[in-house]
């Protein structure tokens, strides 16, 4: 039996890469410890349909004629929801032998070791001759089956089967492991205009003396509170001015919609954040190459020490990340777009907004031209 691994460019195809020896003992266990089983893998993306999913058995099909083979093992980097959970860790044609592991799915530790459970009891159904005879399983260990249960579900007689993520808990791996697919540190290059603007007006608060009195006069709680305001501006501006709120409406159902704005929000943080650490670290760096401590004391009444270096950092380095906001309008929107989404959430979401201005058009009486 010739078993081929198709994975999606990027973090799901460095997933792939392991899977090989558990696609064999999973298949030899199936049918048997003499069978013959050889696995290839390729790097491809299966197309789209016009909702922005995946036709699993038309294009899996497609896969095993044009290679010549004899079941399919498919990973995206696309989160798959479902109607009754958070979403799908994988679903399964028994007839046709294709399986699809969503990898986002999967959540954000241990991510290689739970691909390997799935691909096992996947291909375990699909090779099976009789799936009704198959019971439901438990994918996670133990423990994790007490807070993220993955479970295979099917009907009696049915020709499909799915692993599902089940419960709060699973919705939070979901989360988890979509910003863990999507990597939010590849933000960063993009906010280029954003980070240039930040350290201009950060490096203000190096040179003026009502800033290092003020900075003196706050407590770490208002300092931090400063801090997650300039965060929430940053994020609130690059979500909007970028276009990267999804409403509920339309192709784009309520559940979808939050799920999809949720992990934009936190992965732009963590991409606004990662700036804001590196701007406090070369705002540090100045102040203390800048400030003489004698001066210092002098401003502020009373001797400086360490403590002082760090809180006009930490304010100018908020005030730097609000005016980075404005600076990031003239960074390139679909770099941001890029690094903000993984290049099948780009895909999908281009698809949709297409979708929807066609739908549009033809609201006005106007066709596609």
């Amino acid at each position: 039996m010739l078993i081929g691994i198709v994975a999606d460019e990027g973090f799901a195809a460095r997933i792939a890469a392991s899977l090989t020896t558990a696609v064999e003992e999973a298949a030899r266990a199936a049918l048997g410890a003499d069978s013959r089983i050889s696995v290839e893998q390729v790097v491809e993306s299966l197309p789209l349909n016009q909702e922005g999913k995946i036709p699993l058995v038309e294009a899996g099909s497609a896969l095993r004629r044009r290679h010549g083979w004899d079941a399919v093992v498919y990973l995206t980097d696309l989160p798959r929801l479902s109607d009754t959970g958070p979403g799908l860790v994988g679903e399964f044609d028994h007839d046709s032998r294709i399986m699809l592991v969503s990898v986002p799915a999967l959540g954000f530790i241990g991510v290689r070791r739970r691909a390997r459970r799935v691909v096992r009891e996947g291909i375990r159904v699909v090779l099976a001759a009789e799936v009704d005879e198959l019971d439901p399983v438990v994918i996670n260990n133990p423990l994790e089956a007490r807070l993220a249960p993955v479970q295979r579900t099917s009907e009696v007689g049915a020709d499909s089967s799915v692993f599902e993520l089940r419960g709060v808990r699973g919705y939070l791996e979901l989360l988890a492991g979509m910003v863990r697919s999507n990597r939010p540190w590849r933000l960063l290059p993009s906010l280029s205009g954003a980070l240039a603007a930040a350290a201009a007006v950060g490096a203000f608060g190096i040179f003026y003396t009502s800033v290092w009195a003020m900075s003196d006069a706050l407590s770490v709680g208002r300092l931090a509170l400063i801090t997650l305001f300039s965060l929430a501006i940053i994020v609130f501006w690059l979500v909007i001015h970028n276009g990267l709120w999804e409403c509920g409406s339309g192709r784009t159902p309520r559940a979808r919609a939050m799920l999809y704005n949720t992990f934009t929000g936190v992965t732009i943080f963590i991409g606004a954040l990662t700036m804001y650490v590196m701007l406090y670290l070369v705002l540090l760096l100045g102040a203390l190459t800048v400030i003489e401590v004698g001066f210092l004391s002098g401003q502020l009444g009373h001797p400086a020490g360490w403590l002082d270096y760090l809180d006009i950092a930490w304010l100018s380095s908020s005030l730097g990340t609000v005016a980075g906001a404005l600076g990031s309008s003239f960074d390139d929107e679909e770099a941001i777009r890029r690094a903000t989404y993984s290049r099948r959430e780009n895909e999908r979401h281009r698809l949709m907004q297409e979708l929807d201005r066609d739908e549009g058009r033809s609201s006005d009486g106007v066709g596609p031209e």
